[in-house]
């Protein structure tokens, strides 16, 4: 079983709740962890340090095990530390710390062998705004035991599902979601001559989702069309772009027209017919504004996607999410 600080951990949550203006050397984002360093990364994967031989050489090193937020801890303190703002009746931060770090000590156990230590929290930590310290805890433990879940089960209906060749050179394929969701199964549109498409390139449009296979539902995280845009002030910027820029609005208009509907709602309208197919019940889409790249203005996050979700038929609001059943 691997093993966080939690003591350490605790300590942290209680000093941003004091102090959320840390300096940036607090959280370490890209940095190698160092023993004692103080970061708040180095208490949720604890680096060890380690001795070999090697051709009569005593050589030591530090391996660390654990949970890697790398450059997002510091989301992962804004969105604990949002919860604790958000109970209805404040505990003690103490008790509010050493809860939430139990808590993050049964999300570390063992990943797959194929999958690094490394997550984002943006599902993990997701949703966490609730009215008793028992249901933030209960919120955790559900999003730590559906991710497990997903990666036990996400290859093998990857595989399953392979690709699916459309009209107007398009495909549909799935892939791992490590952009944006890390551990999630991302939905990509693409064209069938892209090559080595994935969550990070080469698609017209993703939908990355979780899998909960105790309950039988989905968990929607990401709903994203790729394209230049008024939004991308560098490229609008650039000259020898705007062309270009045109270029990928123009065919992102003509995918919509083969297709009958914008990218987005398409791939979505498929998460719900693959869920429907495997055998889940019901389909959850996160609310915009819950969504951690929104909680923390994320430049590259633009939310505008509740008109999508609503088309599709999810419209039942609860808690964080627009959902429907299946």
């Amino acid at each position: 079983m691997v093993k966080i600080d939690t003591a350490g951990f605790v300590h942290k949550i209680e000093e941003y709740n004091v102090n959320p203006d840390r300096p940036e050397d607090w959280f370490h984002p890209s940095g190698t962890l160092m023993l004692n360093d103080g970061s708040v990364e180095s208490t949720l994967c604890i680096p060890v340090e380690r001795h070999s031989m090697y051709e009569g050489h005593n050589l030591s090193f530090v391996e660390a095990h654990g949970i890697r937020f790398g450059y997002t801890t510091v989301l992962v303190m804004q969105l604990i530390d949002r919860a604790y703002n958000g109970l209805a009746d404040r505990c003690n931060i103490r008790k509010y710390g050493e809860a939430v770090a139990e808590a993050m000590q049964n999300f570390a156990r063992p990943f797959p062998d194929e999958q690094s230590e490394l997550c984002y929290p943006h599902f993990l930590l997701h949703g966490l705004v609730q009215p008793t310290l028992e249901e933030v805890i209960d919120k955790i433990d559900s999003n730590g035991r559906i991710i497990h879940e997903t990666l036990e089960v996400g290859r093998k209906l990857m595989d399953e599902y392979g690709q699916v060749n459309l009209d107007g050179n398009l495909r549909l394929l799935m892939s791992s979601g490590c952009t944006d969701d890390y551990f999630g199964i991302a939905h990509l549109l693409a064209k069938q001559d892209a090559i080595l498409v994935s969550s990070a390139s080469s698609y017209i449009t993703k939908a990355s989702f979780f899998v909960d296979m105790t309950n039988k539902d989905i968990y929607v995280m990401t709903l994203q069309g790729r394209r230049f845009g008024p939004h991308d002030p560098v490229r609008a910027a650039h000259p020898s772009s705007q062309e270009k820029r045109f270029e990928a609005e123009r065919e992102y208009s003509r995918i919509g027209n083969v297709l009958g509907m914008g990218p987005r709602r398409f791939i979505l309208t498929k998460v719900m017919d693959f869920g429907r197919d495997k055998g889940f019940k019901r389909i959850r889409v996160i609310k915009p504004e819950e969504h951690p790249m929104f909680i923390e203005r994320h430049e590259g996050f633009f939310g505008n996607y509740e008109p999508v979700i609503r088309k599709v038929g999810i419209t039942e609001e609860n808690d964080c999410y627009f959902e429907c059943r299946l």
